[in-house]
């Protein structure tokens, strides 16, 4: 085989770098230009559709990290509480209920600070308490939902637009033939519309029923620690007894 000369030696890779960066960068144009066409023949609509898949996605990814951050191990923390309250620590108990322990430390704290009110009235308190953690677990939900079924409403709504501006040049041309390429951007702009619409309305309900899952999830775990401290706490009024919670801290505020 015959060496190649020093210089062609550094030219050929220099140039083979070269080119690949040319085709790199015209990809990028190329991607760049054809979301321009996407956005623009879309029509003003498909701003607005858009506008509302990154809203639902803020929106999924708020409760996501909202719920990641008060997720705790119930049967492990019941242990921990029950501990503390055979040996009278219910301070103790309590600070462990405050301690980033989210809905599930929430509702035992409410059973905790009203041990010696009877079975029936702690059992209410701890309902009550539960039906208010839901509704802010539950926040924004609607909202998820509602992009997921306007989205497709108004994906419609950009190609019915979109139809009427053919039928618009049609008439315009007074009965001359139009080629299909003076047709092509509207027709593209119904396609995109109806596209980006769906795709945005599945994305809102996957987003909604992941949440929803982790919601009925963290709802079925506070029942459970709620029906085992309520049970703990009620077999414990008559016998050892369990010291006065008054001076405990407030209330914990939501994660």
């Amino acid at each position: 085989m015959i060496p190649l000369p020093a210089t062609v030696q550094v030219f050929v890779p220099a140039v083979l770098s070269t080119s690949a960066e040319e085709a790199a960068s015209l990809r990028l144009l190329g991607s760049s230009q054809a979301l321009q066409e996407f956005l623009s023949e879309g029509g003003p609509l498909m701003f607005v559709i858009i506008a509302f898949g990154f809203l639902a996605l803020l929106l999924f990814l708020e409760r996501l990290l909202l719920f990641h951050r008060t997720k705790v191990d119930t049967n492990e923390l019941l242990r921990g509480l029950m501990n503390h309250l055979r040996n009278g620590n219910v301070r103790e108990a309590v600070a462990n209920c405050d301690n980033k322990t989210g809905p599930v430390g929430e509702v035992i704290r409410t059973a905790i600070e009203r041990w010696d009110e009877g079975e029936a009235k702690i059992r209410y308190a701890v309902d009550e308490s539960i039906r208010l953690i839901i509704g802010r677990l539950e926040r924004n939900m609607k909202l998820l939902s509602c992009i997921g079924n306007i989205a497709p409403v108004l994906g419609l709504l950009g190609t019915l637009f979109k139809m009427m501006g053919i039928f618009e040049k049609i008439k315009a041309a007074g009965g001359q033939f139009i080629s299909i390429p003076d047709l092509s951007g509207y027709i593209r702009g119904t396609l995109y519309c109806t596209a980006a619409g769906l795709l945005v309305s599945v994305l809102a309900y996957l987003c909604y029923f992941i949440l929803l899952e982790k919601i009925n999830w963290i709802i079925q775990e506070m029942h459970k620690a709620a029906s085992e401290i309520v049970f703990f706490l009620s077999s414990n009024q008559t016998g050892r007894g369990l010291p006065e919670v008054e001076e405990a801290t407030d209330s914990p505020t939501e994660n």
